[in-house]
């Protein structure tokens, strides 16, 4: 799939960031400046060019990575503080969660975090093509 989704999943929602981004560009750039903007209520907690989410193609295969752009509250994945890392689906991220951390360092609980997000790859599209060979039977499986 050529794009992936970042999903919020902070409580209670947060009006300065995303419900929702759509991560379908090589490089997609997070913060306050970037091209999905995004922040926390009390402001200026995440960095005007927070991380980046890289899209990469090698031999036909997509991976995503995210890279922390030396932002001063950090980004967490899955409760974790990292520079660089390659992301799956399903992974937790955060973007701020405290200067005091440094890379490495694993926090207790997200719970509380106000840029929260799932990072989600959608289910590739089924597609349907006609067979040459019309004499096909199913058979019950037994």
């Amino acid at each position: 799939m050529d794009y992936a989704l970042l999903i919020s999943t902070s409580l209670p929602e947060n009006p300065n960031a995303p419900p929702a981004a759509i991560l379908s560009n090589e490089r997609n750039i997070i913060g306050r400046h970037g091209a999905i903007k995004m922040d926390t209520s009390k402001t200026h907690e995440v960095s005007k060019k927070h991380a980046i989410v890289h899209r990469q193609i090698t031999n036909d295969q997509i991976t995503w990575e995210i890279e922390d752009k030396k932002s001063l509250n950090g980004t967490f994945l899955n409760a974790k503080k990292i520079k660089k890392h390659r992301l799956q689906d399903g992974d937790e991220v955060v973007f701020g969660g405290g200067s005091c951390f440094i890379y490495g360092d694993e926090i207790m609980s997200t719970n509380l975090a106000q840029c929260r997000y799932l990072f989600v790859l959608p289910e590739p599209p089924i597609v349907f093509s006609e067979t040459s060979n019309k004499d096909i039977t199913l058979l019950p499986i037994d």
